[in-house]
C-alpha cells in the first residue's frame, strides 16, 4: 500500500478501461489519525491513488452492489470516536460520491454487502448486518459497547437512485455479531455472515430473499469453521480458481 493503515475497508471492483480487477482500500487509521484517502491495488501496476472519501473514517464497511455500477460505504467511527449513521454511494461510472439515507442505528464493525432478489425482476438488496453500538453510562467518560444482531436492508426501485432509497429493518441475525466477515455468493442469491468476536464464533449464516422483504430469512449452515475467529477476511472463489491438496 502507499500508506500504512489498519481498520480500513476494501472491496474488489472491475476497471473495464484496463481490463482488470482492482482491490479498493479505503480509510482506516495510520496511528496518527483517521484517514480520508483511498487507493487501488493492481496486480499489474501496484498501488494507485483512489478517490478521496466524503469523511475520515475507520471500522466502516465497503461493498460493491451486486451487478450495479455502485459501491456502498456504511458507517464507522469518525475522528471524535463518534458512531456515524451516514451511508454513501460511489458511482463507478461518474466517479462521484453521493450521501445516502442514514442507517436506522449508528454502529461500527458491521458487515455489508448485497444480493439479488429473485422474483423481483432482478432488483438488488443492500445489507448491513450486526455491528457494535455505544451506550454512555451515567458515570462521566464511561461508554458501554453493545453488540447487536440488527439487520438493515435497502431494496432497489427501478428509476430511483441508490442515495434516495430508505433503509428498513430486516430479519435479525440468529446471533449477536461484531468484527465478523461477510460475502455474497457468485450468483448474488445468498449473503453470508461468517464468524464473530462474540464467543469467537465458528458459525456460518446465509440470508436469502426469495420474493419480498417479509420473506428474507437467515439460515444457520450445518457447516462450521474449523476454529472460531473474528477480524478475518472472506471472499468467494470457484473450484476453477484454486486447487485443494490434502
Amino acid at each position: 500500500m502507499s500508506v500504512q493503515r489498519y481498520a480500513a475497508a476494501s472491496t474488489v471492483i472491475r476497471d473495464d478501461n484496463k481490463g482488470e480487477e482492482l482491490l479498493w482500500i479505503t480509510g482506516g487509521d495510520n496511528g496518527a489519525g483517521w484517514l480520508k484517502t483511498s487507493e487501488f491495488i493492481s496486480l499489474k501496476s501496484g498501488s494507485n491513488a483512489g478517490p478521496i472519501l466524503p469523511k475520515s473514517t475507520r471500522n466502516h464497511c465497503l461493498a460493491k452492489i451486486a451487478d450495479a455500477p455502485i459501491v456502498m460505504m456504511t458507517p464507522g467511527l469518525n475522528w471524535g470516536r463518534k458512531l456515524q449513521l451516514e451511508t454513501y454511494f460511489f458511482d463507478l461510472e461518474t466517479r462521484v460520491w453521493s450521501l445516502g439515507k442514514p442507517l436506522l442505528l449508528g454502529k461500527h464493525r458491521c458487515s455489508c454487502g448485497s444480493l439479488i432478489q429473485t422474483g423481483n425482476g432482478g432488483g438488488w438488496i443492500a445489507v448491513a448486518a450486526g455491528g457494535q453500538v455505544f451506550q454512555r453510562d451515567n458515570m462521566p467518560g464511561t461508554v458501554n459497547k453493545i453488540t447487536t444482531n440488527m439487520v438493515n436492508l435497502m431494496f432497489s426501485v427501478a428509476g430511483v437512485r441508490a442515495e434516495d432509497l430508505e433503509w428498513t429493518s430486516g430479519p435479525a441475525l440468529p446471533t449477536l455479531a461484531v468484527h465478523h466477515a461477510s460475502a455474497t455468493s457468485k450468483l448474488f442469491d445468498k449473503f453470508l455472515v461468517i464468524g464473530s468476536e462474540t464467543d469467537v464464533s465458528d458459525s456460518l449464516y446465509t440470508l436469502t430473499c426469495p420474493s419480498d422483504g417479509q420473506q428474507c430469512q437467515w439460515t444457520t449452515m450445518d457447516q462450521t469453521l474449523t476454529e472460531g475467529r473474528y477480524g478475518h477476511l472472506v471472499f468467494i472463489m470457484t473450484n476453477s480458481e484454486f486447487e485443494c491438496f490434502k
